[in-house]
């Protein structure tokens, strides 16, 4: 195998046990790589806003992959280094679109912020696991509140990353992917029973994270990625070792070249430790 450079992790599901919180081993595993100069960068569907307090309390790295894909990000400013956004004619018709097909939530996330308009929030947080939304306002994810869904396309317009819906039935997905095209070529991805993530075309972990390898100076068989869920399964793929977790779905598992422990055993430092070799430190 060759030699790992470069280690990319989601969040949601593999780094983290849930919400905002990881393994003590996982902190440890990070600060092992980093010694040895190796970075490690959070590739997650989270947009800035919603991964940047999880990036700085875990010491991950210079640059991280946001919102599946669309944008890589300098953690320590918060500068945009890559995007692949959204014209604001294509926001508006497939937010219309999705409108249209009765879809139960619409929202769009831009770099920083989640635009949601009233009529369509309840389902949104009503997916949102309990020890998120127990967290005080501010501290998991920046919102911006809209009475109307026009008054939502207009503000975000210039900063959509990714738009999100809540298709009411398994069956609207084939129709709702159809439509999608017709308007401007997409990339769609689910993360969970009827929630779909929409990205521009090419807006994947894998495209971004060959962004990352060049700053890093690195090929992909040099990366290291580790993922549970649909949206990791172009970036397992990409990188010269892919890693599934332990409680990742059944088709990423397929297709990696490791499956490891559960993300809530610490699968995230078991299989970094094994792939690197490192040695146990205390934290």
């Amino acid at each position: 195998m060759a030699q790992i450079k470069l280690v990319a992790t989601d969040l949601d599901g593999t780094f983290l046990t849930d919400g905002m919180q990881s393994h003590p081993d996982n902190r440890r595993a990070v600060q092992a790589c980093k010694a040895r100069g190796i970075p490690v960068c959070a590739c997650t569907g989270r947009n800035w806003g919603a991964c940047k307090r999880i990036v700085w309390q875990n010491g991950l790295s210079e640059y991280c992959v946001t919102n599946n894909g669309a944008s890589v990000v300098d953690t320590r400013t918060g500068e945009i280094r890559y995007r692949n956004r959204f014209e604001p004619e294509s926001v508006r018709r497939i937010v219309e679109m999705s409108l249209e097909m009765e879809c139960e939530t619409v929202s769009i996330s831009g770099h920083d912020a989640t635009y949601l308009y009233k009529d369509r929030a309840e389902y949104f947080f009503c997916h949102l696991p309990e020890e998120i939304l127990a967290l005080p306002a501010g501290q998991w994810m920046e919102l911006k509140w809209f009475d109307t869904a026009e008054q939502m396309i207009e503000a975000a317009a210039d900063d959509a990353e990714r738009i999100n819906v809540g298709l009411k039935r398994e069956a609207d997905l084939a129709p709702f992917c159809r439509r999608c095209e017709r308007i401007r070529p997409v990339e769609i991805a689910a993360s969970g029973f009827g929630h779909i993530e929409v990205t521009a075309k090419d807006g994947t972990k894998a495209e971004a994270l060959s962004v990352l390898a060049d700053i890093y100076n690195c090929g992909p068989e040099n990366v290291l990625a580790l993922g549970d869920s649909f949206n990791d399964l172009h970036m397992l793929l990409w990188a010269g070792t892919g890693v599934a977790m332990g409680n990742a779905d059944e088709h990423v598992k397929a297709i990696a070249d490791f499956v490891t422990k559960k993300n809530t055993e610490a699968g995230f430092a078991y299989a970094v430790e094994r792939m690197i070799g490192l040695e146990r430190t205390e934290e």
